[in-house]
């Protein structure tokens, strides 16, 4: 429907429509340029607090600036309807050319996700996941190549419904990975997942994960994919390895970066790659096989790399940035403590006889450690604790979740919280289904953990809560400050290292 206005908008032509949303051709008269105008279904801004966080998210994606993301000019809402203007990309999305071409060749699909992932990288590295990573959100520009839409949209549309049905799930049925149909919180490998549905779309022509109606398309996703017995010609032998993994259904079991699975493609098509392929399959679990710098270094067994980038930090989720950092998955435990004082010579914590900790409690948290312990502990290591917002961003990634699982409260299936085990509980007992999106065990509940950040002049901050504490008190966000020399049963560590 043409010749109507919206605000300083005079609407040419409709050009595209989904579920909560319509796209115009529009003319922004006061510029004299043609844009994309989103104009919101206005039954959308009667649900809650939907303005807020429509303008929150909407910021967000509006502060990116990459060469493969789709700029935004403006944001606003005129005749009590809510409107995005963007930039008019003059050429088909990816889901047009599929649709009217088929599948795409190796070389083109490889150069179009790598514009795709690059894009993706950025914008997790600034705080903002994409969470609608599908065909008709990738144009296809004559000159900027692939362009990527709508960052943040569909996860601020699925939360508008907190009954947890399938359909408030926030995101198209077809790219959805199974964690979040299962209510949990996004994180940057729901994009990875996401990605790869495209990916093996471009390659075969056909939506992999399809069924009658929307329940079957979830079923589809909980059994996993069904990839080709043989890809098309030209597709190289290891790609079907590098989906399988992309794709897996444990959200840690997938590449932790969508640079990661690019990269991944790049090399399952060089001459090494078949080899290269199956080695990076088999190291599925390993959350965190490469930095951005190269491989593991051998000092870093026992830790993983948190990507440099921005986060949201504290419970006003400040955008901060952070460069990248190696951190402990776990809190340095009664074993390693007791190889730290044996060597070093340093006091042992009260309550081991005889120097030595007490049988069965090796792999629990060590305890009744000072800041000034942790501080010896770390320098004879080779590294530091942590400051407050690098162990914040290893807790809670990258998107201001509450909890390192994501928004479902405290509860022994996630952590040791409530005095329900009466002590500490080995490292890694709720793993994985209380592990940070980067990988870290026990960020929440157990222990609480010595960090550098001060409280006033004569207190050190810990975060995250332990087996001490109740619910309500376990989070991301929970700190407290204790003089430096105490010692409690619920107090432990972790040590960070910045890469050199």
């Amino acid at each position: 429907m043409a010749g109507w206005a919206l605000g300083k908008y005079n609407i040419v032509n409709e050009i595209g429509r989904g579920g909560f949303a319509i796209v115009y051709c529009a003319r922004d008269e006061s510029l004299g340029r043609e844009v994309a105008l989103k104009v919101l279904d206005p039954l959308q801004s009667r649900e809650g607090d939907f303005v807020a966080r429509f303008h929150r998210e909407a910021a967000a994606a509006a502060s990116l600036e990459h060469p493969h993301i789709v700029p935004v000019y403006e944001i606003g809402q005129a005749d009590e309807r809510f409107f995005i203007a963007m930039k008019l990309v003059r050429g088909p999305s990816l889901a047009e050319r599929l649709r009217d071409r088929g599948a795409i060749p190796w070389p083109e699909t490889l150069e179009i996700v790598g514009q795709v992932a690059a894009a993706l990288e950025y914008a997790h590295g600034q705080g903002v996941l994409h969470c609608d990573v599908k065909p008709q959100n990738i144009l296809l520009d004559a000159v900027a190549g692939a362009m990527v839409s709508d960052f943040g949209f569909a996860q601020l549309i699925g939360r508008t419904d907190t009954s947890r049905s399938l359909s408030s799930v926030g995101g198209t049925p077809a790219y959805i990975p199974p964690e979040v149909w299962e209510g949990r919180r996004p994180t940057p490998v729901t994009d990875v997942y996401a990605l790869a549905c495209v990916a093996c779309e471009m390659l075969t022509g056909e939506v992999l994960f399809s069924g009658p109606g929307m329940a079957a398309v979830m079923q589809a996703h909980q059994q996993g994919p069904r990839l080709p017995l043989r890809w098309p010609v030209g597709v190289p032998v290891g790609v079907g390895r590098v989906m399988r993994r992309a794709l897996a259904r444990r959200p840690l079991d997938r590449y932790p970066s969508v640079s990661d699975f690019e990269a991944a493609l790049g090399e399952a098509g060089s001459a090494r790659g078949a080899a290269r392929a199956a080695e990076l399959y088999t190291g599925i679990g390993a959350r965190q096989e490469m930095s951005l710098a190269g491989a593991r270094p051998p000092w870093a067994e026992g830790m993983v790399y948190v990507h440099p980038g921005r986060f949201r930090y504290g419970a006003g989720q400040e955008m901060t940035a952070l460069p990248g950092f190696w951190i402990d998955r776990a809190p340095v435990t009664n074993g390693e403590y007791a190889r730290f004082v044996a060597e070093a010579g340093h006091p042992a914590p009260q309550h081991w006889p005889g120097g030595r900790p007490p049988a069965g409690i090796a792999d629990h948290p060590v305890v009744l450690v000072s800041w000034y312990d942790a501080c010896a502990y770390a320098e004879w290591a080779g590294k530091q604790l942590s400051t407050e917002e690098q162990w914040e961003k290893a807790a809670r990634g990258v998107d201001g979740r509450p909890y390192p699982w994501g928004d479902r409260p405290p509860s022994p299936e996630f952590c040791n919280c409530g005095r329900v085990e009466k002590g500490t509980t080995p490292v890694g007992r709720y793993s994985p289904r209380g592990d940070s999106p980067c990988g870290c065990v026990d960020m929440a509940g157990n222990v609480w953990e010595w960090t550098t950040g001060g409280a006033g002049l004569s207190k050190r901050v810990l975060r995250g809560g332990s087996w001490d504490d109740p619910p309500a008190r376990v989070s991301c966000t929970a700190r407290v400050s204790f003089a430096p020399e105490v010692k409690y049963t619920s107090v432990g560590f972790r040590c960070v290292k910045i890469e050199e």
